[in-house]
């Protein structure tokens, strides 16, 4: 694999998730996902610290799969856009039930 490819390969929990590559200096950001098991069997998930990213799956792989690639297209509508991101600090505490597990994925450059 070369480098170039490399920086396009997000470890999403067991799931190895290839993002949108763009320009990016700085190293990835590690990022909180949550995920909720669903009555109906399935999961949802979402990025605790940026509002409005969720998504969901089948297994828990798939949501933080899915999750990941909506955390991408998040990140670069900001930065395509020249938009500060609004990262939600602090974050709220695990809920009864949510299941914590953490990302590593490219940020643009500001």
């Amino acid at each position: 694999m070369s480098k170039g490819e490399d920086r396009n390969l997000v470890l999403a929990g067991t799931a190895v998730v290839k993002v949108a590559a763009f320009e990016m200096s700085r190293p990835p950001y590690r990022c909180e996902i949550r995920l909720h098991a669903e009555l109906d069997d399935g999961y949802s998930a979402y990025a605790a610290q940026l509002p409005g990213v969720v998504s969901e799956g089948e297994t828990r792989e798939q949501a933080i799969r899915n999750v990941t690639e909506a955390l991408d297209a998040a990140l670069r509508t900001y930065g395509e856009a020249r938009q500060p991101i609004p990262w939600r600090t602090p974050v709220e505490p695990l809920a009864e039930g949510e299941i914590q597990t953490w990302i590593k994925i490219p940020l643009p450059n500001p």
